[in-house]
């Protein structure tokens, strides 16, 4: 080998694509090279390269139970302790270096905690953000060092330790950094010592530089000990870092002096708030909706936040980037989280009180676009009654008077506050999706009355794709998040409000012709799941009567009509739910019961349609001819008796006695009954065969034989009737007279009434007075 370096290049591939006996036989002697290497002069370049192989070669070595052991008890020091005498150009490969031994092997990295930790904070201040986002990271490793004893017990300690002396050294730090500027600081009143750092610098301006660089850093570090799994159960600290967060956002710019660090304050303050906010954002993942008892506060400091850096935000023109939009960007990512984690219960835009309305004020307004349009300057004072008294010639105008017009050109930015408008947008959408149904209906006009009109107009006001438009709409990130907020409104409206969703559909059927994808894509899914609440499916079941609506069931089968009847629909007797079928029939009409037709051969047709006054059961007593037995007797027919109270054994049972002593009457009485029945039905026959034709009533006879199932038990009986006519002794089906037919006709008919009634409910078997001539034979 030439080099050094090369000679690192190869051991690279062969701790990278070595197999697992190669790599277990010869891991050693390549960690002594590479230990060998850090005690050397390199330069940085080689010292990186071989920091990076360092790092597979812990990462593979530590899935090996006995290799792992060997090397933790006999190399770990050593290799910390070379990494920590590098010089000082190969801090970043010392840090990446103590990085993954501590990732790798904490527990032999205890024995140099406290030696670790003061070179970590060392550099927690650093100027080079790289060389601080390596400090933090390593300083957060640090609870996890050395043995864990019992349940991790001493790794808790530790973690609870660090988190309190980090809080109690930002509260020192923000005090000296903001020190007047505070108008109700909250002291730290916790258990944390604050951390051992090095005095900063005094009497110039990096004094405030370095203050800031530490509350930043250990601010970091603050974030990552809550947003890192942990290798055992700790308890946060909620309030106490809830303290600190409301104190360093209670700090504004009009609490700062003008005079001395003042304007270099006011310059820092932004990136301390951000810095803030992700320490918040790392506490919501942490503890999640268990902050819900801490909402009202949480609520609070949003619109607060926001308010404070709101100033000169409205008189900004189309295509300027308006001040303070980082600041408010993060905020609103970090209320997207709080919903997002919380749900319903984070109150956001709920109620009436001044914070919800403050919020959805500042929503709103960075989601407007600005108006275009210029501010006309008034004329100077002594011009405005003056009149000219000379025409005098006209003057060229000097470079950089314009007039009050508009100019023709000017300076834009392609895409202003897109960053914003979309964070703003998101969380809307959140807000709206979790607690739609608690938001104010006010508040879903005021989003609906500005979020439609605005979509409806993004393709009038777009030209050629990718042409600059100032506005950031002009984004497609954008855009989309706009559709979604739209979708939002859509899926979760107000109680009392119907949602946007006509103006939904053509929004979105528009979206689809957006040149980004990203907007087109989410515009079709849209779509669909508009159309489908637009016009949604029937349920199962209720497919082929769409047109009914509140007919009642009808026993044989379940028929709606176009026209409600009382008796249209009963319950059939075989089911005793709705979940049956739905069958229309071909003409408006009911399917005929079954007939006789099975064991007699002759179909009857159908009944009449529903819309007809004979079927009513109010009127059929209308129908001339037949006796008052008969008319009786067809007004139970079509009638809806209750299925629970259909029992046609036990009538039978009581009935055999009186049939045994009145045989010969109940013949003579039968035979005469059922003549006069069957002439008025065959008459009724005739007419409704020219109606509706033998051929529909069969195909309606094929459905309705179909849909009801009868047994066989049930046919038999069916047949037997028939044969017997009402003339054999002890039948049960014929009507049954409880006296001669000498007697008063008053018994007779109360005895047909039960009859009658037992014969329509049993299976919709047609009464005697609807069969054909020959079954009474």
């Amino acid at each position: 080998m030439k080099t050094r370096f090369e000679g690192l290049c190869l051991l690279s591939l062969l701790v990278s694509e070595s197999p697992t006996e190669p790599f277990q036989q010869h891991c050693l002697g390549w960690l002594r090279g590479l230990q060998h290497l850090l005690q050397s002069q390199d330069p940085a370049p080689t010292m990186a390269l071989g920091v990076a192989i360092l790092h597979e070669l812990l990462l593979f070595s530590s899935q090996l139970p006995e290799l792992a052991r060997d090397i933790g008890t006999n190399h770990i020091p050593g290799l910390l302790t070379s990494l920590l005498a590098l010089k000082p150009e190969c801090e970043l490969s010392t840090l990446e270096g103590v990085k993954s031994c501590m990732t790798f092997y904490p527990r032999a990295c205890g024995s140099m905690r406290g030696k670790l930790a003061a070179y970590f904070l060392a550099r927690i201040d650093s100027e080079s953000p790289q060389l601080q986002q390596l400090a933090c990271e390593c300083y957060a490793l640090l609870p996890a060092l050395g043995r864990g004893f019992s349940q991790g017990l001493r790794h808790t300690e530790c973690w609870n330790q660090e988190v309190q002396g980090l809080l109690s050294t930002l509260h020192g730090v923000l005090g000296t950094l903001f020190q007047g500027s505070e108008s109700d600081p909250l002291p730290y009143e916790g258990p944390g010592v604050e951390l051992l750092l090095p005095p900063p610098p005094e009497g110039d301006t990096g004094f405030v530089l370095t203050l800031h660089n530490r509350f930043s850093g250990l601010a970091r570090v603050l974030q990552l000990l809550l947003s890192k799994d942990f290798v055992a159960p700790v308890t946060v600290p909620v309030q106490d870092i809830l303290d600190l967060v409301c104190r360093a956002l209670n700090v504004t710019s009009k609490n700062i002096n003008w005079f001395g660090d003042g304007p270099l304050k006011m310059l820092l303050l932004p990136s301390v708030h951000l810095d803030m906010l992700d320490v918040l954002a790392a506490l919501i993942l942490a503890c999640g909706a268990r902050l819900v008892r801490w909402g009202g506060l949480l609520g609070r400091l949003f619109p607060q936040v926001l308010s404070a850096w709101s100033g000169a935000r409205d008189s900004v023109l189309p295509g300027q980037e308006k001040p303070f939009s980082a600041v408010r960007t993060r905020l609103y990512e970090v209320l997207e989280l709080w919903v997002e984690v919380s749900g319903a219960a984070s109150g956001v835009l709920q109620g009436g009180g001044a914070p919800s309305e403050l919020l959805l004020a500042h929503l709103l307004s960075d989601i407007t676009p600005p108006a275009e349009g210029t501010k006309v300057r008034p004329p100077p004072p002594h011009q405005t009654l003056k009149a000219d008294p000379k025409p005098s010639a006209p003057k060229r105008p000097k470079l950089g008077e314009g007039g009050d017009a508009p100019p023709l050109h000017r300076k834009l930015e392609p895409a202003a506050n897109s960053d914003v408008c979309r964070a703003a947008l998101r969380a809307l959408r959140r807000a709206v999706l979790t607690g739609g149904p608690l938001i104010k209906e006010e508040t879903h006009r005021r989003l609906q009355e500005l979020v439609v009109p605005l979509l409806l107009r993004l393709p009038q006001s777009e030209g050629p794709p990718g042409a600059p438009h100032g506005t950031p709409y002009a984004s497609p990130p954008c855009r989309a998040a706009l559709y979604q907020l739209l979708l939002a409104l859509v899926l979760a409206p107000a109680p009392a409000g119907p949602p946007p969703l006509h103006c939904a559909l053509r929004a979105f059927g528009q979206g689809q012709r957006d040149p980004a994808l990203q907007v087109s894509s989410f515009c079709t899914e849209a779509l669909v799941v508009a159309n489908a609440l637009a016009r949604p499916w029937p349920p199962a079941g209720e497919e082929d009567g769409g047109g009914a609506g509140g007919g009642r069931p009808r026993r044989p089968v379940f028929v709606h009509y176009d026209k409600e009847e009382p008796s249209d629909v009963e319950i059939s007797l075989e089911s005793d739910s709705d979940d049956s079928v739905v069958i229309v029939p071909k003409r408006g009409g009911p399917p005929s019961p079954p007939s006789a037709s099975k064991a007699g051969g002759v179909p009857l047709p159908p009944p009449p349609p529903p819309a007809s006054p004979p079927l009513a059961p109010p009127e059929p007593p209308e129908e001339p001819g037949p006796p008052p037995a008969a008319a009786a007797l067809a007004e139970a027919t079509p009638g809806e008796p209750d299925p629970a109270v259909i029992n046609i054994n036990s009538s039978e049972e009581e009935e055999e006695e009186e049939e045994e002593e009145e045989e010969e009457e109940d013949e003579d009485y039968g035979e005469e009954f059922f003549e006069e029945e069957e002439e008025e039905e065959e008459e009724e026959e005739f007419d409704e065969e020219e109606e509706l034709g033998e051929e529909e009533y069969e195909e309606d006879e094929e459905e309705y034989e179909e849909e009801e199932g009868l047994s066989e038990e049930e046919e038999e009986e069916e047949e037997e009737e028939e044969e017997e006519g009402g003339t054999e002794e002890g039948q049960p089906l014929p009507p049954e007279p409880p006296a001669p037919p000498g007697d008063t006709g008053a018994l007779v008919m109360e005895e047909l009434d039960e009859t009658a009634a037992m014969l329509a409910d049993f299976i919709d078997c047609p009464p005697d007075d609807d069969k054909a001539p020959e079954a009474a034979l």
